[in-house]
């Protein structure tokens, strides 16, 4: 199994449990930066160098950015905010892009998930 393992250079990366591959571009994304004190970004990891080609900072306008990151078929991004910021434990889901070109745009989602799943988020699928 160790054969089958290539293991890259060492960086700071931020939140890399969000690893997700956009399925349309075939690119894979992370969130690299969660703290409250700074803005949101996500990182474009190169599977060649297996280090981050591009980092993309941007704001929420809704809070922070959460820890999970997933997308559709059609290259859609999802997130959902951090069980610790919700409300009576509301569940807030948003719907998003990410490009190299025209950078991140997210909404929140009008959707009938009424819990979270628990205290801590650990992630997100579809």
């Amino acid at each position: 199994m160790l054969a089958a393992i290539e293991v890259g250079p060492e960086f700071t990366a931020g939140h890399v449990q969000s690893l997700a591959l956009n399925p349309k571009t075939n690119e894979l994304w992370f969130i690299s930066s969660t703290a409250r004190d700074q803005l949101a970004s996500v990182a474009r990891l190169n599977p060649q160098s297996l280090t981050p080609d591009l980092k993309i900072a941007f704001t929420t306008g809704s809070g922070r950015l959460g820890d999970e990151l997933t997308f559709d078929r059609a290259g859609q991004a999802y997130y959902w905010t951090h069980a610790s910021q919700l409300r009576n434990g509301n569940v807030t889901l948003y719907r998003g892009t990410i490009s190299s070109t025209t950078g991140v745009h997210f909404e929140q989602l009008a959707q009938g998930l009424a819990n979270n799943p628990g205290f801590f988020a650990q992630s997100i699928g579809l």
